[in-house]
């Protein structure tokens, strides 16, 4: 959740702090001698256990839920890659591999990744809200980043995620006034521009065409439903402005973009 990003290749095993990564991976005790862990952390007995446990359940909940648009094989393939939870420099560090242009704060905002072998999430209060998020992103048809783009697959992962409500832990922060009495700070909201993008995409085109192109990497359903509303080429128009946007940030063109995702018109773009 929250800044929690990325599919694609995937990273040398040294982002996973190491005595972690041999309990999770069987690593040889020769290699684990061989390098130095970034950290030495005491997890108490049966932690990693409850915390694959808990994946093992999420697991279980989204194949119950999204089993009709994803194949056996691909849910198979997900039970195998097993989850990382990760403490500080260890997460940073495997995080700093994948996306080396990031600075202090926004390595600190990042909840997790997926980095097309396995989900990595940051242990802290929020863990099981990314462990969802992160799952959903190992679900995913590896088509879906290329018919879809960033914007859209960010968006639709955490709103499928948030629907997980009883998994979703969102806490509120409380500051100390001047008269010492507490404020209650609401909790950020995470991906909410990707989320309207793909709440107005649901609207337009339905969301099981969304589903197919996630879920099943086929996206001309999405594509025919909103060029017949729109326009010849509209989809590829709005594509490309999504990726405009994703690189250069500029708020006029989503604006854009969602002004034309509402109109339903075709002269309106």
């Amino acid at each position: 959740m929250g800044d929690t990003k990325r599919s694609g290749d995937g990273l040398e095993p040294s982002e996973v702090r190491e005595p972690l990564r041999q309990a999770l991976e069987g690593e040889s005790t020769r290699r684990f001698e061989e390098r130095e862990p970034v950290e030495k952390e005491f997890l108490e007995p049966g932690r990693l256990e409850y915390e694959r446990d808990l994946d093992r359940k999420i697991l279980d909940r989204l194949e119950v839920r999204y089993a009709h648009w994803i194949e056996p094989k691909r849910l198979a393939e997900a039970r195998e890659k097993l989850i990382h939870y990760e403490s500080g420099p260890a997460f940073e560090e495997g995080l700093e591999r994948r996306v080396p242009d990031l600075d202090a704060s926004e390595k600190a905002a990042f909840k997790g990744y997926y980095d097309g072998r396995s989900p990595h999430v940051r242990r802290d209060i929020e863990g099981l809200s990314t462990n969802v998020h992160e799952r959903l992103h190992s679900l995913a048809d590896p088509k879906a980043i290329e018919i879809l783009g960033e914007h859209v697959v960010e968006g639709m992962t955490q709103e499928l995620a948030e629907r997980e409500q009883d998994l979703t832990i969102r806490l509120w922060r409380y500051e100390r006034r001047p008269d010492g009495g507490l404020e209650a700070i609401p909790p950020p909201e995470y991906y909410e521009a990707e989320k309207i993008t793909y709440r107005k995409l649901c609207d337009l085109a339905g969301e099981s065409a969304l589903m197919e192109a996630y879920f099943q990497g086929e996206g001309r359903r999405l594509e025919q439903s909103v060029d017949a509303q729109l326009g010849d080429g509209a989809w590829a128009q709005i594509r490309s402005l999504l990726e405009r946007f994703s690189r250069s940030g500029d708020p006029e063109v989503l604006e854009r973009v969602h002004r034309w995702l509402s109109s339903r018109r075709r002269d309106s773009w």
